[in-house]
């Protein structure tokens, strides 16, 4: 279905987003916010519409055609709940990293992953230094064990492969290599890998944000990505596409505000008439 939907196709699906007893309405949205939990029936309709695809190119089974396009979904859909951004597409950062220096086999299992739902996580920061990212202490050792801690990881508890930025060098940007670790095919000993959620946030509650816990891990020599080196530059780069997709998520809760705000004018008496008529409420 995805070739040919629309953000109308969308709005209809969804059905009447004021209804208080549509569980994809304004009502649900502010539920499952309060109860801090994810709205996992809204995610799982969007992928069986194909919505998840919009940010995978054809090449990988996807459905992406123009950042326009996409845009316009996730901006219809989020006008709902902003939560379907990292709901179905915070793997969009791993897989445009992928697509910039991945090898063939890694892009094929990647998005095989992320054709059938699944997610790969993107772990770059960390508590201790935030943006500072030169300061990222993860680190590789020279017997392949992966060592430190990685935080607020997207996808991070329920992902099956893990995209890593890990310092594999003294200092400077050249000091972050890239590592794929694939957490389904036995290749890794998830003993090693301790996977906590991350402490409460505000903004968008109830979404998939880990702390990821890399104990003497040891690193397949396969699951490097691109050159030593190149993990810090790539995933900045990867960051460009990432920000712009986001934006639809910011222009879908305006969206909403505005709705909401035009409606209780439009409805609203004052006197004789209703707010929106008056000369100040229609001039603001």
């Amino acid at each position: 279905m995805s070739a040919g939907l629309t953000p109308e196709k969308l709005e209809e699906l969804l059905g009447d987003p004021a209804d208080p007893a549509n569980p994809f309405g304004y009502a649900a949205a502010v539920a499952h916010d309060e109860a801090n939990d994810a709205p996992e029936h809204l995610y799982e309709l969007l992928r069986e519409t194909g919505f998840h695809l919009n940010y995978l190119p054809r090449q990988w089974g996807g459905a992406f055609e123009s950042f326009d396009r996409s845009l316009t979904l996730v901006r219809a859909a989020a006008r709902r709940d902003v939560r379907i951004m990292p709901g179905t597409m915070f793997s969009i950062i791993a897989a445009t990293c992928l697509q910039l220096h991945g090898t063939t086999a890694q892009q094929e299992r990647v998005a095989r992953i992320l054709r059938d739902g699944g997610a790969v996580a993107f772990a770059l920061t960390e508590a201790d230094h935030g943006s500072d990212l030169l300061a990222g202490q993860v680190r590789l050792d020279g017997a392949g064990l992966l060592h430190g801690e990685k935080w607020l990881v997207g996808n991070g508890l329920r992902a099956q492969a893990v995209y890593v930025v890990a310092r594999t060098g003294p200092r400077g940007p050249g000091a972050f290599t890239s590592f794929l670790l694939d957490l389904t095919d036995g290749s890794l000993d998830e003993d090693d890998l301790v996977r906590l959620p991350a402490p409460p946030i505000t903004g968008m509650r109830g979404i998939d944000l880990a702390t990821l816990r890399f104990d003497a891990l040891p690193v397949p020599w396969d699951a490097q990505v691109g050159k030593e080196g190149e993990g810090l530059e790539v995933a900045i780069r990867a960051q460009q596409a990432v920000r712009l997709m986001s934006v639809a998520g910011s222009l879908g809760i305006a969206d909403t505000a505005l709705r909401l705000a035009l409606g209780f004018a439009a409805e609203r008496r004052f006197g004789r008439t209703t707010l929106a008529a008056t000369p100040h409420t229609a001039r603001e």
